[in-house]
Order: structure tokens, then C-alpha cells, then sequence
């Protein structure tokens, strides 16, 4: 599991993408930065109950790099961008839900 303090923006462009080996995860393209081109998929996400030092939800998850593995495990800026594309997707949905008024709720990875 990793936790990491992330910006209020991903630090890189992302988008959703289909991966021919994966079909129960969304997978996700990094499309900027150090590390374009690269795929993956987040395995587990968890929002802990507690909150950090700064009242932020603590957020753990695990991830499986699936295209252009070149130094990312274990890599902390790595891991430091995902968890921004990570905590962009969270706020982004729950953006979404806070201002639907039809009671449904947005898609979720």
C-alpha cells in the first residue's frame, strides 16, 4: 500500500484507457510528463475513516504498471503522480455526485 500527500492537481495529463488484458479495472494513460506512455490500473483504493494532520482523508492503494515498466516500482515520484491522478478522480466524482439531481451517482473505477 502507498500513501502519499498529493497536490490539488494530477501532476500529469491522464486518460481513461482500454487495456486488452484487463477486463475488471479501468486502466489509465499517462499522457505528460516523466512518465508518458505509461499504462496502469490501480488494484485496491481505500479511504481510511481517519484523517491526517491537515484533515485529509487518508488514502491507500496499491497499482499495477501494464505498459512501459521503466523504473516505477517503488519509484516515489512515480508514485507521488499517480496519487495525484488518483485524488483528481475521487474529487472529480464526488464533484459530480455533489451536483446531480437525479439521485444517480458517476461511474466509479
Amino acid at each position: 500500500m502507498t500513501k502519499k500527500k498529493v497536490p490539488t492537481r494530477p501532476l500529469a495529463e491522464y486518460t481513461v484507457v482500454d487495456h486488452a488484458e484487463v477486463k475488471d479495472h479501468m486502466c489509465f494513460g499517462i499522457e505528460s510528463g516523466k512518465f508518458k506512455g505509461t499504462v496502469f490500473r490501480f488494484d485496491t483504493v481505500k479511504v481510511g475513516e481517519s484523517l491526517d494532520d491537515e484533515d485529509n482523508a487518508v488514502v491507500r492503494f496499491t497499482y499495477t504498471v501494464l505498459e512501459n515498466e521503466f523504473n516505477t516500482k517503488g519509484n516515489q515520484d512515480f508514485e507521488r503522480t499517480i496519487a495525484s491522478i488518483l485524488y483528481h478522480i475521487i474529487e472529480t466524482t464526488a464533484e459530480i455526485n455533489a451536483n446531480r439531481n437525479d439521485g444517480a451517482s458517476a461511474p466509479t473505477t
